[in-house]
């Protein structure tokens, strides 16, 4: 009977202990390294097209350089950051890797630390430009460009609904409530549960401006980054049913790069990082659903 009375205290207690320990409701700097940063959101007419290629990556360039040339936009070759080339000074200086452990269960590797500078670099890039709305590839994706044209048009019609449209997204399951019907029944959607990927998707100069005020350092992949709408304060949504961009050349350079060496992954830091996701998972959910039942419409 008393083993009985601890466990009905205790597992309530720890139930508290485990929901509201802030981990992963708020993730991000709210200080944070800015100051080479333009923020500048005024002006701009039309949409630029970016292409994240790595220099060593020439094949997957010329690979994807027809179909975004069909999309007849002006386009910008962004020379990505090399994550196997990154010095030791520049992970200590521009990574937070406490909070990379606590986020993933483990350290990065040094390719998802350089697709966040990568798209860090397309996001200044973009606010240095005079355009209203920026379309960014990565250089492993292929999409028909007709299709995605069309779609993107009818997008840009209802840009009062998004700051950010992912159309490539990869994990499941995502959740999507859609919020609008699109073209050829297309539809644009907010996410109840986690989405991924950055091969192609679309942002505003608002995003651009607040992807970079929280930008550095470095805590999570880029690809979960963007999608933290409730602390970045912009609607990250996707088009969905059927997905429009899929990653088709080969293995993500990510893949190919190796786990940055750490001994410091301890108990305490793999129950965090369990406290972390499940804590994301639910300010997400919550956050979206209030986003599609009283602020999108």
């Amino acid at each position: 009977m008393k083993k009985l009375a601890v466990l009905w205290w205790a597992l309530p207690s720890a139930a508290i202990l485990f929901f509201s320990y802030p981990v992963g409701y708020f993730f991000l700097d709210t200080c944070p390294l800015t100051k080479e940063f333009p923020f500048s959101i005024t002006g701009g007419e039309g949409v630029g097209a970016y292409i994240i290629n790595l220099d060593r990556s020439k094949e997957r360039y010329e690979s994807i350089k027809p179909y975004v040339a069909q999309l007849q936009l002006p386009t910008e070759r962004i020379e990505a950051v090399d994550g196997s080339k990154l010095s030791e000074e520049d992970i200590k200086e521009k990574v937070d890797l406490e909070s990379c452990r606590i986020f993933l269960g483990h350290t990065p590797k040094r390719g998802t630390i350089g697709c966040s500078f990568s798209h860090i670099k397309v996001w200044q890039t973009f606010l240095k430009s005079n355009y209203k709305y920026a379309l960014v590839f990565e250089d492993d994706v292929s999409f028909e460009p007709n299709k995605l044209k069309i779609v993107m048009e009818d997008v840009l019609k209802n840009s009062n609904l998004w700051d950010v449209v992912n159309f490539e997204i990869h994990s499941h399951p995502r959740m999507p409530v859609s919020i609008k019907t699109l073209v050829n029944h297309h539809q644009l959607c907010l996410y109840l549960s986690k989405s991924t990927h950055t091969g192609c998707y679309m942002i505003n100069r608002k995003a651009a401006k607040h992807l970079l005020q929280k930008a550095l350092p470095i805590k999570m992949p880029v690809d979960h980054y963007f999608t933290r709408s409730w602390e970045l304060g912009i609607r990250y949504t996707g088009v969905e049913n059927p997905m429009l961009v899929h990653q088709t050349f080969g293995d993500s350079d990510i893949k190919q790069t190796k786990l940055l060496a750490d001994e410091n992954i301890t108990p305490l830091v793999l129950l965090k990082s369990i406290m972390c996701t499940t804590q994301t998972s639910i300010i997400r959910f919550l956050y979206n659903l209030w986003e599609y039942l009283f602020e999108s419409r």
